[in-house]
């Protein structure tokens, strides 16, 4: 049986993940290497990364079916995020958060948005969640530390996007070195 999100933040005081928002962001190009074919991008992100957080356009457009099957494309460690961007959508991802067989670990919605109870871990932007764009690694490390020294929850997520999303490896071998990731 494999580890859950909730079984791990079980056993450790913090969990803090990191993900890139879109395994096809046009910023991860360089990240793929050149035969690796756009179907197994996912497959090849998942090895490198524990998360991935999916646009509004991204999973609203897919089907319980296509969930699934990025579910069966990734390990078992591996936790999806879907981004909501009002509350209709919350409802939605919720809805739509089954078909990802036990891996969407949270809804992320922005600081203002109103939730109601919800089955699954709803994460706020700016809370315990980091949105991370900066231009490289000082201007990141600048920006995780200020989030850290507010961060109180048990599970916080720090999502690349932007520049720095190029640079997702350093951007984790930074995280161990801050004793962030383990």
């Amino acid at each position: 049986m494999s580890e859950t999100l909730i079984d791990k933040a079980a056993t450790q005081k913090r969990w803090i993940g990191v993900a890139v928002l879109d395994w096809a962001s046009p910023a991860l190009a360089s990240f793929y290497p050149t035969d690796v074919p756009q179907d197994w991008q996912l497959t090849w992100y998942a090895n490198w990364c524990m998360a991935v957080v999916l646009p509004s356009s991204r999973w609203l457009a897919a089907d319980a079916a296509v969930c699934a099957q990025w579910s069966e494309q990734t390990q078992d460690n591996f936790w999806f995020y879907l981004f909501c961007e009002s509350s209709e959508q919350l409802k939605q991802a919720a809805q739509l958060a089954p078909a990802f067989n036990g891996k969407c670990a949270g809804l992320i919605v922005a600081q203002d948005a109103a939730v109601e109870l919800c089955s699954i871990p709803v994460l706020r932007l700016g809370d315990s969640v980091l949105f991370c764009h900066a231009d490289g690694l000082r201007m990141a490390r600048a920006q995780i530390d200020a989030w850290l020294k507010d961060f109180t929850g048990e599970h916080g997520l720090i999502m690349l996007d932007g520049q720095i999303v190029s640079q997702i490896k350093e951007v984790q071998t930074l995280l161990e070195l801050m004793g962030v990731l383990s």
